[in-house]
């Protein structure tokens, strides 16, 4: 199983870390935090001059636009193939908030469009969108042939 963890929670840039991993039989029958500490001793070892050093316990995975993982799920479970995940510290919304969450649907947010707005040069004429055209062209103009 291939997945890709991500670590962005450092103060610098530099010290952001991103693992992909094909993990292998032992850690897919084992639990989350095996794989966070398989992370954790790769970020340790890889930045151990430059900050301080990670702990296992601090740190729980969650998926990208998905749900945060509880350290003591199984991974077979938790995961699938493919899967980006984040490692985020304890401080951030985790398992426990998630218990505490009132049962029942929620209402799906109210969006509301953005316009794009096109982008005129200083002669006030647009550059066209087809695909390897970019002409330029006067909106309240005749129509013109693309390239």
């Amino acid at each position: 199983m291939k997945i890709t963890l991500r670590y962005e929670e450092a103060a610098t840039e530099d010290l952001h870390l991103t693992l992909r991993l094909t993990l292998p039989q032992k850690y897919l029958n084992g639990t989350n935090k095996e794989v966070v500490k398989l992370f954790v001793d790769h970020y340790n070892k890889k930045n151990a001059e430059k900050s301080s050093p990670l702990s296992t316990d601090d740190l729980h995975l969650k998926i990208v636009g998905g749900d945060h993982l509880d350290n003591e799920e199984r991974v077979r479970e938790s995961l699938k193939a493919g899967d980006e995940c984040y490692l985020l510290g304890k401080d951030s919304e985790g398992s426990k908030a998630k218990s505490e969450q009132a049962e029942g649907y929620k209402a799906a947010p109210v969006c509301t469009p953005v316009e794009k707005k096109a982008v005129k040069n200083a002669d006030g004429k647009l550059r066209c969108k087809n695909f390897g055209c970019q002409k330029l062209f006067d909106p309240d103009g005749p129509p013109q042939e693309c390239q």
